[in-house]
């Protein structure tokens, strides 16, 4: 994935994104660009392709995994230059450099605005946090954020500073060389002490908030590699967790795939257990920087962790 991304504000830049669901190509790019009017992004862009193939209307429908490439024009965005109005978020920062961080996001952040979420996001955090003249460079990079996690999982995710940085980043995610290690504390008792679930993943047709497990050739591949950390009798699995492939979802759908679903996760198991919230999180996490050079990092497990060690009587 390549790109042209000019320092001067005054020509267009070629932005390429990966649409990671069906939509229409209108409404893809549009929510890369939150921040602006959809008639300013409108004006804004031109020279629209999708999977190297020129579109004449936007009105197309992608599907996932589609990229889309167009040119931005500064100067139409310039018009309507976005202004910093969000409330704080501690993203407690990990690591910094001029090119990307890592933050150890809090459970209960949601990474992007949506589903009833429109202050106190990551992506509120990271649009202030910009220096006035990368606003609109990293705003078709959703200001950084190069992958996700849902709102109630905590964890370690690298955020791009700057274009070039985002597009290595979106390319070492695309090419599965990102290491992804998760802790989950799962109900009741896996036999096997390690193993590998791999399944096709793909949106329920009953709740499209939730997805579910198929065959291979139905959906998208998903791999998941598991190791148990911890029995608490026939209560709860503790796991750690790694991923082969980044499905939304994809550790609660599969864990609930084998009838182990996360403890306090109201969307695939039971109703809070003994009041816990979700129990996952994002541990460790490595990637080659842009320069070149492997990078790991490592964060603390959860106090709510500990909390439920207590409760289960380890």
């Amino acid at each position: 994935m390549t790109g042209d991304f000019e320092n001067s504000r005054s020509q267009a830049r070629r932005m390429p994104l990966i649409c990671d669901k069906a939509m229409r190509l209108d409404a893809f790019i549009a929510s890369n660009f939150i921040r602006y009017s959809r008639n300013r992004i409108k004006e804004a862009v031109r020279n629209v392709r999708v999977n190297g193939k020129p579109v004449g209307k936007l009105s197309k429908l992608l599907s996932a995994g589609d990229s889309v490439e167009f040119e931005l024009d500064d100067r139409m965005l310039e018009k309507s230059s976005p202004e910093c109005h969000s409330e704080p978020v501690d993203l407690d920062m990990v690591y910094e450099d001029d090119w990307l961080a890592v933050i150890n996001k809090p459970q209960g952040v949601a990474v992007h605005h949506g589903n009833g979420h429109f202050s106190g996001t990551v992506e509120d955090a990271l649009f202030c946090e910009l220096n006035k003249d990368r606003i609109d460079e990293m705003s078709a990079f959703r200001y950084g954020i190069v992958h996700r996690l849902d709102m109630d999982t905590s964890g370690l995710m690298v955020i791009a500073k700057t274009s070039l940085a985002a597009e290595h980043l979106i390319g070492e995610f695309k090419g599965r060389r990102v290491f992804k290690e998760y802790i989950a504390l799962a109900e009741g008792h896996i036999a096997e002490s390690e193993g590998t679930i791999v399944t096709g993943i793909r949106r329920s047709e009953r709740n499209r908030l939730k997805f579910e497990t198929c065959e291979q050739d139905e959906g998208k591949i998903a791999i998941t590699e598991y190791n148990v950390l911890k029995y608490y009798a026939d209560k709860a699995t503790l796991l750690s967790l790694i991923l082969k492939t980044g499905r939304t979802h994809q550790i609660r759908v599969h864990l609930k795939s084998i009838g182990n679903p996360i403890m306090g996760d109201v969307l695939y198991g039971k109703p809070r257990n003994c009041g816990m919230t979700l129990m996952l999180h994002a541990k460790r996490l490595g990637f080659h920087h842009p320069s070149g050079e492997y990078m790991e990092f490592d964060s603390d497990v959860p106090e709510r962790f500990s909390n439920a060690d207590r409760m289960l009587g380890g």
